[in-house]
């Protein structure tokens, strides 16, 4: 065990570095959310170097003679040169190389590159350094034996294996593929896991849960004769055993939680009754079986709950695992007693999110992760998947929150190939902010207009000219019909980069006047509709890899009243109001101080966003209103799914 962790190590580099300007050449992406957020809080400004035009425009803008700030610049492994950097800022420079290797010394670089830098991290602190050198796959055994308690050496049951399955995706690890082959080669003569597909189940999340899925009849039917009602039975997707046993104490642990986080589906019984007093009732479809599932979330929820210097994927789960208690309330018969103590829950987690937001929203548009954190980031994973499978699509469904995705996602099980994620929108959370950064991944500040969505298409096909032609490059923003048939002659040009925007649930979303549940309904109807279904089978027959996101989510805010600002508001948002300068904007937040006077980060100039406190709104007194733009987490994390053919 190390005195201090590899996050204090770098911070300490940078630290005693004695310059005005420091380089940190991080290929790697080992800056992580504690460090970054050290330096600010230490006075340092921190930005990342993407490119020439866009460094040069804001060093001029905000730091060149005008702050007495430090600045780190960050090269990340997009732009792995510093030397890329302009001369005059490189030649008042101290550049430090932060490589994987210049910190494990003996072990191999490309094993530890399958890891993300919380991992890294991780590894750093609880590993013990090597007498020798290690190869690829002696450092692949330590990695799996210390950090993800997998022991190469011990001969693995089926329980054993499904165990350790379960321990690896409730808690969110993503294994990769690389790490996956090299399991699958130590296991793959192992007789008790020979008919089951160990390199899929330890790939995906989302397969593996259907692996389990469709096995929990079985197991049910092996309670109780004929107990299971006809239809809730299919046949096997995934080869395997057909007898699970879900009772054994090391599997017993997990599947309540599962089902409790809406991981696994519950299903109908004949006989109910029979499993009243026992835990395999939280997989039966009953109505009391729904409220036992609620009050098992709702615990999980309480002491799980992120606090302000919690990390991104901690906050991330909670918009999950909240989405599916909001499920319980707004479309069960939900007791006055389950609505009280889930707004009090929402309540003390708006007030937790806010907290977390204020700190570390800055810094996360520095952060450099393996998966997009911002909506800044989607743009560069759109691009890594067409380097990988030449065709890609991104659909963007305007408006869409987590909770109106997991009401779509459980129409669409016959897509085997899925991950979904949880991504940060931008703040404040307007449709022109978000997706024309989405569209060009770089920051409202270097965009101009950003109260407007035009220029999405020109953004869209600029971020693409390095690397495909502009006829290979299409955006569209159509209604239903007319947008499939603008997808299939864009496919029958051979086009490979589609950019597609879907605005029919945030039309639903302005429209509605029967809260949550309405939008609930009219998500349902408007799937039924059938455009989104046949879009996504459309393009993953036709072998596109789809990345599927959204701009915002929205929230049910109640009114407190229409600020009297005559022409003063750029825009009048219900849930933010858009002013040209401080002034302007403290003049209305002295009427409202409940308001957050948010800090114009990564915005234009002349953009000073005042925003509802709470889940209020700037409209008439007491009303209740869907609408979107602030920081609550229903707002501001949305989903990030990507699809594609198995």
């Amino acid at each position: 065990m190390r005195s201090k962790s590899l996050n204090e190590v770098l911070a300490d580099k940078i630290l005693c570095a004695e310059s005005q300007l420091i380089v940190v050449n991080d290929p790697d992406s080992l800056l992580g959310e504690k460090v970054l957020e050290k330096l600010e809080n230490s006075g340092y400004a921190v930005f990342n170097f993407l490119d020439p035009i866009s460094f040069r425009y804001r060093y001029e803008r905000d730091f060149r003679d005008k702050n007495p700030k430090k600045l780190v610049i960050v090269v990340s492994s997009d732009y792995n040169d510093p030397y890329n950097l302009p001369f005059d800022v490189l030649n008042k420079s101290i550049v430090l190389d932060f490589e994987v290797s210049t910190f494990f010394p003996k072990l191999s670089r490309t094993a530890l590159l399958d890891l993300t830098p919380d991992e890294i991290a991780k590894l750093y602190k609880i590993m013990e350094e090597p007498r020798n050198e290690l190869s690829t796959r002696e450092t692949r055994e330590l990695i799996l034996k210390q950090l993800f308690d997998f022991d190469l050496s011990k001969k693995y049951s089926l329980i054993d294996f499904l165990s350790w399955l379960m321990k690896i995706h409730y808690s969110n690890i993503v294994i990769r593929e690389e790490m996956a082959k090299f399991i699958y080669g130590k296991l793959k003569d192992n007789p008790e896991l020979s008919e089951i597909p160990i390199k899929t189940l330890i790939l995906s999340k989302d397969n593996f849960l259907a692996f389990l899925q469709e096995r929990w009849p079985m197991f049910l039917k092996g309670k109780v004769a004929e107990c299971v009602c006809e239809g809730s039975s299919i046949p096997l997707e995934y080869p395997g055993p057909y007898d699970i046993p879900f009772d054994h104490p090391d599997l017993k642990i997990y599947i309540d939680t599962f089902f409790a986080e809406g991981l696994l589906e519950p299903v109908p019984v004949n006989d109910p009754g029979r499993f009243e007093d026992s835990w395999i009732s939280f997989g039966i479809d009953t109505e009391e079986s729904e409220c036992q599932r609620f009050r098992k979330l709702l615990e999980i929820v309480r002491k799980e709950m992120p606090s302000t210097d919690s990390n991104f994927k901690e906050w991330t789960s909670l918009a999950w695992r909240l989405a599916e208690l909001s499920l319980h309330i707004y479309l069960s018969s939900a007791s006055n007693e389950e609505r009280e103590k889930f707004l009090e829950l929402q309540k003390e987690i708006d007030k937790r999110f806010l907290g977390w937001v204020l700190r570390k929203f800055s810094s996360l548009l520095t952060l450099i992760s393996r998966y997009p954190v911002t909506v800044q980031n989607v743009l560069p994973q759109v691009r890594k998947r067409y380097v990988e499978k030449k065709k890609v699509a991104l659909i963007v469904v305007d408006g869409m929150s987590i909770l109106q995705w997991l009401t779509l996602s459980k129409h669409l099980k016959e897509h085997r190939q899925i991950s979904q994620r949880g991504i940060l929108a931008f703040i404040p959370t307007l449709t022109s902010v978000s997706r024309k950064v989405i569209f060009s991944g770089r920051l409202p500040m270097y965009l101009g207009n950003v109260l407007s969505t035009s220029g999405e298409e020109r953004l869209w096909k600029e971020a693409w000219s390095d690397i495909v032609r502009n006829s290979e490059i299409v955006y569209l923003n159509e209604p239903g019909k007319k947008l499939l048939k603008s997808v299939e002659e864009s496919l029958r040009k051979n086009v490979r980069v589609l950019g597609i925007v879907i605005r029919e649930l945030d039309e639903i979303m302005h429209g509605e006047i029967l809260g949550i549940e309405g939008l609930i309904s009219a998500t349902k109807l408007w799937y039924n509709r059938g455009i989104l279904k046949d879009l996504l089978k459309l393009l993953i027959t036709n072998d596109y890899h789809v990345i599927l996101t959204s701009d915002h989510g929205n929230v049910l805010a109640r009114g407190i009243g229409k600020p009297s600002e005559g022409v003063a508001a750029e825009s009048k948002g219900e849930r933010v109001r858009i002013y040209k300068n401080e002034s302007l904007r403290q003049t209305v937040h002295s009427k409202y101080p409940e308001a957050i006077a948010w800090k114009p980060i990564g915005l234009p100039e002349n953009f000073f966003p005042l925003i509802a406190g709470g889940r209020t709104a700037f409209a008439n007194f007491d009303e209740e209103t869907v609408c979107h733009g602030g920081t609550t987490v229903d707002e501001l994390i949305i989903p990030f799914v990507e699809l594609w053919k198995g």
